[in-house]
């Protein structure tokens, strides 16, 4: 393998034993003519591409690192092999950077491009507000990795603590599990190169059997007897077509039920209970527009 540095160099015979040079030639060292290519810019962790020319040797490698870095230094790389062309990954940090190409003898730099990494335009979404252990809806925009995380930690937490969460993959939206405890969160989509925060939404755990709006309100008893005829008022901000108030068994699917009334007028909707004891919710649905406008538990003795 020749010598990282150029110039003139000797090729010598040695013997083994007492190591004494019997033969010698001449061989000048040239600097190679490599190059190597980059975009302008990149997104913070984002695959970006990279080519280059006249390969010295297969481990020899394409490298991103902040400008100016001292010779030698190496972060994400990647070997070129028999290849002209890879992809790298951007750092988790905004700012100028340089892709080199690097003899691995020596570990010289070849030839350098410039590349500026810029911050995503990330956005995350959540509800205001959830039971504890409900399952909670999410969703984002601007993805820069499949292998990038939207977790749900509490309001305060380090910025590289991860605790329930999804990768996006190639997915826009996706269900969480609701911490046990009430308290404030936050849902945060992070970068999965250098575990940055980029984009945050506040979300309220309320108790398991808190009383839930969302443009309506339900007012009925907490508890009832099974099998009796209740009362319940409600109180909706936009009426649809097809608006009810069901019952169904608590933690069953949301617009499922073991009794339903369709609502037909402003006044109070009653509603006879099953005869099986239990925890149950009661529901305000709006079957026009699939959402669930209201809900209350009510246990059934």
């Amino acid at each position: 393998r020749a010598p990282s540095e150029t110039g003139l160099y000797e090729v010598r015979y040695v013997l083994n034993e007492g190591r004494r040079t019997l033969a010698t030639t001449m061989i000048e060292i040239t600097e190679p003519e490599v190059t190597v290519s980059a975009p302008e810019t990149a997104l913070t962790g984002e695959a970006f591409a990279v080519s280059w020319s006249g390969t010295v040797s297969g481990n020899d490698f394409v490298t991103i690192v902040p400008a100016g870095a001292e010779e030698g230094e190496i972060d994400n790389h990647a070997r070129v092999r028999d290849k002209t062309d890879d992809q790298l990954r951007a750092p988790s940090e905004t700012g100028l950077y340089e892709v080199r190409y690097v003899l691995n003898e020596g570990r010289r730099t070849l030839a350098t491009a410039m590349i500026e990494i810029t911050e995503p335009e990330v956005t995350v979404s959540a509800p205001e507000t959830l039971r504890a252990s409900d399952d909670l809806k999410v969703s984002w925009t601007g993805a820069v990795s499949g292998n990038d995380m939207v977790t749900i930690v509490p309001m305060g937490a380090a910025d590289k603590e991860i605790e329930t969460h999804i990768r996006v993959r190639d997915n826009t939206e996706g269900t969480l599990r609701a911490p046990e405890q009430p308290g404030l969160y936050e849902v945060r989509y992070v970068l999965n190169e250098g575990r940055v925060v980029l984009a945050r939404a506040s979300v309220e755990i309320l108790d398991a059997d808190a009383p839930l709006s969302f443009g309506a309100t339900l007012t009925a008893p907490d508890s009832a007897a099974a099998g009796e005829t209740i009362e319940i008022e409600w109180q909706v901000e936009e009426r649809s077509a097809d608006q009810r108030i069901a019952l169904a068994e608590q933690g069953k699917p949301l617009f499922t039920w073991a009794a339903v009334e369709k609502i037909t007028d402003d006044g109070p909707v009653r509603l006879t209970l099953p005869d099986e004891s239990g925890v149950y919710e009661l529901r305000l649905l709006d079957i026009s527009n699939r959402k669930v406008l209201a809900r209350q538990v009510i246990e059934l003795r």
